[in-house]
């Protein structure tokens, strides 16, 4: 199995206040491409690197860990609440799993306040 056709295997986690879930297993072969055919070469080979060593999905899993323990809350203070990933990294993760149907958010319009993540 290459990189880009790593599973992101169930895992079972538990929320802010104890609650036990489990991570759905996702492949990164699903995500489609990052870059654009206008993007440098150096990019298409970042983002090959990325699905091919498997950090692609790491950084996806670190993610959806981080919305199912702290719901509602933002990307912001999602990346305060680890090491792992920064701001933009996250970002770029939750919206991939927006995009994959894994997370929703609410918020993030006019007047509706800042965009809050959550596990779909």
């Amino acid at each position: 199995m290459t990189g880009s056709q790593q599973p992101l295997f169930p895992h079972v986690r538990q929320t802010e206040d104890g609650r036990a879930y489990e991570l759905p297993a996702v492949s990164t072969a699903e995500l489609p491409p990052r870059t654009r055919a206008s993007d440098p070469v150096s990019s298409h080979e970042a983002e090959a690197w990325m699905r091919d060593t498997g950090k692609l999905a790491a950084q996806a899993r670190q993610a959806l860990e981080l919305i199912r323990r702290h719901p509602g809350r933002t990307s912001k203070e999602l990346a305060l609440a680890t090491d792992a990933l920064d701001r933009y990294q996250l970002a770029r993760r939750l919206a991939d799993l927006r995009e994959q149907g894994f997370a929703r958010t609410t918020g993030g319009g006019k007047g509706e306040g800042e965009l809050r993540w959550w596990a779909a």
